[in-house]
């Protein structure tokens, strides 16, 4: 019987950023060696590598309290890496498709029916799994957005100029039905069903 393939150290990463993020607390090196192995699959001799390199990487936080040190990672840090990642990514891309267009270049030089060369071959192939990854990391950056200080932050100012729109045209209405019922004496009770205005119309507040 064949042993099982152990777990490669992106899996390791992998699955401990799921740990991280999926609780959004701090642990200690000792609480991530129980952890680790008994909901993801890490022995617990590899939880301190494999900590480290996502410290290293920006993905974890890590802090001294006391005499304690806490390690923590945030989907908003999460994205700020992958950031970083995808900015590495473009421009990797865009010096392989200026090596690609060099090649192509001197390979309209050579003489007529000259096969394309091994090295042209490999550099498609590291623009294609180059491609692959920055799709993969943008596909991903999606899922932290919601997340995202900026998004957050701009959702609040939309939402506040909505508000006091939407106040503004209610102010309006109020004054007219107002001026309405002095006027010609009708009640502001007919004035409201006559223009299908709810009971409970009013301003909307501001929420903590």
């Amino acid at each position: 019987m064949s042993k099982r393939k152990g777990l490669s150290l992106e899996d390791k990463r992998s699955r401990m950023m799921e740990i991280f993020l999926t609780s959004m607390e701090p642990f200690t090196l000792k609480e991530l060696e129980k952890v680790a192995p008994k909901k993801k699959g890490i022995i617990s001799q590899s939880v301190k590598d494999v900590v480290q390199s996502l410290v290293d990487d920006d993905m974890v936080l890590t802090d001294k309290c006391g005499t304690q040190t806490l390690y923590w990672s945030l989907p908003s840090a999460a994205a700020q890496q992958k950031r970083r990642r995808l900015s590495t990514l473009d421009e990797q891309i865009e010096k392989t498709k200026e090596g690609i267009s060099s090649a192509e270049q001197s390979a309209k030089e050579l003489k007529s029916g000259r096969e394309e060369s091994s090295e042209r071959e490999e550099v498609l192939k590291r623009l294609g799994k180059l491609e692959t990854e920055s799709a993969e990391l943008r596909s991903k950056l999606l899922i932290y957005s919601s997340c995202d200080p900026e998004t957050i932050r701009s959702l609040k100012i939309d939402s506040e100029a909505f508000r006091a729109g939407a106040n503004r045209w209610t102010d309006n209405i109020f004054s007219i039905r107002s001026y309405v019922s002095e006027k010609f004496s009708i009640p502001p009770t007919d004035f409201d069903k006559n223009f299908g205005i709810a009971e409970d119309f009013d301003y909307i507040e501001q929420r903590v």
